[in-house]
């Protein structure tokens, strides 16, 4: 039987108790470990702290603008902190984004005998099919090892499935997959972490090995058959999160430089940033699930209302930051949409930039 007797002393520092909370250190007067409750709130408090903050915040996080301004304009014991409700968010929203994946496997599983080529029925089609692919791939003679070895992989994927396809209508045995390193360039000669490494005279001797290793990674991950593409997929959702975090600051210092008459800081336009993030996140979040229940729901009407929800999302996205940017820093309609589309050009080239990052990040795992 628990003992709900409250306290008359805070047990931290034992000052004399007049609420739930110490006045003198701020500890709470309830003991997570008298109260199965208590211990279940106690291990959500610090991320949500439950109350109708949590409710209200995420409410109000759809109607563009509101939040981040009423924010700015001192409200903030009503809603949730920027940066904790991103990390949050972070966590659910790229959670469910991998659940997401794990769902649709087989549409990531690429194999040598899916494809284009298994609805050919002659072996000249699936030639003709084979040289037209093989032709919109082009790698350049000073292409650098780490963008031409997807390329080379890409090349080498046609040609096998290709093959096999030609094996099955002649009757034969499949070709096996091919095992051979990657033929990357560096100078003209085979790539070799040893014998030919990559090595810029600008980087330190320890950058340039690891650049080295990393491209040993990214020959090794980019063999045929060597890895699904769900395992790729998921490598590269990993890295987003950190990327995500990367970009925020990137966005405020924009927004800083293109609102720099506002008489704000660089923090309040970090504030905006996270909030803009935060509803990315949930939109990101609500597609992922919507995914997730489709699939789990096998009926072609649910993944057709799935794909039709992601697409409304995507649409939204926009003009929600849009609005959003307009109702926190107001301005006239042409001026606001000519910073609007300055930001997104800009924001567009660093989202860009980080998505390659990402995605080379996690070939070269």
């Amino acid at each position: 039987m628990t003992d709900t007797t409250p306290p008359v002393a805070c047990a931290n520092c034992q000052s004399p108790l007049h609420g739930a909370y110490c006045h003198h250190c701020g500890q709470a007067a309830h003991n997570p470990l008298k109260s199965l409750a208590h211990a279940i709130e106690d291990v959500f408090e610090s991320f949500w702290h439950l109350d109708g903050r949590i409710f209200r915040t995420l409410y109000e996080l759809w109607i563009p603008g509101r939040i981040a301004s009423n924010y700015l304009a001192g409200q903030r014991v009503r809603y949730l902190p920027p940066l904790r409700l991103f990390v949050v968010l972070s966590l659910f929203a790229f959670f469910a984004a991998r659940l997401a994946v794990n769902g649709q496997e087989e549409l990531l599983d690429i194999r040598p005998g899916n494809g284009v080529f298994a609805t050919l029925d002659n072996v000249a089609e699936v030639e003709r099919q084979r040289d037209a692919l093989l032709a919109d791939i082009v790698i350049p003679a000073n292409a650098s090892p780490a963008l031409a070895a997807p390329l080379e992989a890409s090349r080498r994927v046609i040609e096998t499935a290709a093959a096999e396809r030609i094996a099955q209508l002649q009757g034969q045995p499949g070709p096996a997959a091919a095992t051979r390193p990657l033929p990357l360039n560096n100078g003209g000669r085979p790539w070799h972490p040893v014998d030919n490494p990559l090595a810029y005279r600008l980087l330190p001797s320890w950058l340039n090995a690891h650049l080295n290793h990393r491209l040993e990674r990214l020959q090794a991950n980019l063999q045929p058959g060597h890895e699904r593409g769900s395992q790729l997929i998921k490598r590269f959702m990993a890295a987003l999160p950190a990327t995500l975090f990367v970009l925020m600051p990137l966005l405020a210092l924009v927004l800083r430089l293109l609102y720099w008459r506002r008489p704000m800081g660089y923090l309040e336009h970090l504030v905006v940033a996270l909030y803009s993030h935060a509803w990315l996140l949930t939109a990101l979040l609500l597609g992922s699930l919507a995914s997730i229940a489709a699939a789990a729901s096998g009926i072609a009407l649910a993944a057709t209302a799935a794909n039709v929800l992601a697409a409304a999302l995507w649409l939204a996205v926009p003009v929600y930051l849009w609005r959003m940017q307009r109702r926190v820093y107001g301005g006239g309609l042409l001026l606001h949409s000519l910073r609007f589309a300055t930001t997104g050009s800009v924001y567009g080239v660093l989202v860009l930039l980080a998505t390659l990052y990402a995605m080379l990040a996690s070939l070269t795992a």
